[in-house]
């Protein structure tokens, strides 16, 4: 029984001290000192140690959510000037986009000549100007392609949904952005090959279609660039709807 008195008593002489230096140096200093004196006075001190544990990791969470909305905040304002920054680029793009699209096309430029790819999909360094907009804004140079070939009514409509795919691919870490972005890519890939009556399309090529925007995402919206271009300024079937719009018929901005 006296050494049970003696024990509290030193209990409560290691709170009060505790408790002094836990105001000094702060609670994790506290904490640690609680944690192993709780090996020689498990009953009073471990209560003690719970008492102070449940709001200092509430504390934790709180903080831990706080950060998280934060960087959330942070992400969305980025992702709205990168957007404004895109937006102004698209307008001096399609500023320039007539004078490239009326140039003559040079050599074999037959229907037939169209039932494949014009130019090789690591061919993208012989056209630099397509090449930087598919390399620094993807969004709109597939945006420009897909209505060309009439996929959409609006140029504005194709580049924002790639835009929008296109961000959610820096926003998430699990490859979900990739993904649903290489399903994009490869199934408007598949359409053009549709419209141009490739001898290559469906089956495996939907699968070789699918790894290209997986892994080289910007190769593939340059090789489809080169093409629809070349079937503009050759006046081809499949874009002649196209081939003398102006950029007031680019849909609403």
């Amino acid at each position: 029984a006296e050494t049970q008195v003696t024990d509290e008593t030193h209990v409560g002489q290691i709170h009060t001290a505790l408790s002094h230096l836990q105001a000094v140096s702060g609670k994790k200093s506290g904490r640690f000192l609680l944690a192993q004196l709780s090996k020689r006075f498990a009953g009073p001190v471990s209560g003690f140690v719970a008492t102070e544990q449940v709001p200092a990791q509430a504390a934790d969470e709180d903080e831990e959510a706080k950060q998280e909305a934060l960087v959330e905040v942070i992400s969305a304002i980025t992702t709205l000037i990168y957007f404004g920054l895109v937006y102004l680029l698209a307008k001096y793009y399609l500023g320039k986009r007539e004078a490239a699209y009326s140039v003559p096309i040079e050599g074999d430029a037959g229907v037939d000549t169209f039932k494949d790819f014009r130019a090789g999909i690591c061919q993208w360094y012989q056209r630099p100007d397509i090449c930087l907009w598919a390399w620094c804004c993807p969004a709109i140079r597939w945006g420009d392609n897909m209505w060309t070939m009439g996929a959409f009514r609006s140029f504005w409509f194709a580049m924002v949904l790639f835009f929008g795919v296109h961000a959610m691919v820096g926003n998430t870490l699990d490859g979900m952005g990739i993904l649903v972005l290489a399903i994009l890519g490869a199934g408007y890939r598949q359409e053009l090959r549709q419209r141009f009556q490739m001898t290559r399309q469906g089956g495996s090529t939907y699968a070789e279609d699918f790894c290209l925007y997986c892994w080289c995402m910007c190769c593939a919206v340059a090789q489809e660039a080169r093409h629809v271009e070349e079937a503009v300024r050759s006046g081809h079937p499949a874009v002649a709807r196209k081939a003398a719009a102006t950029t007031a018929d680019l849909g609403d901005a």
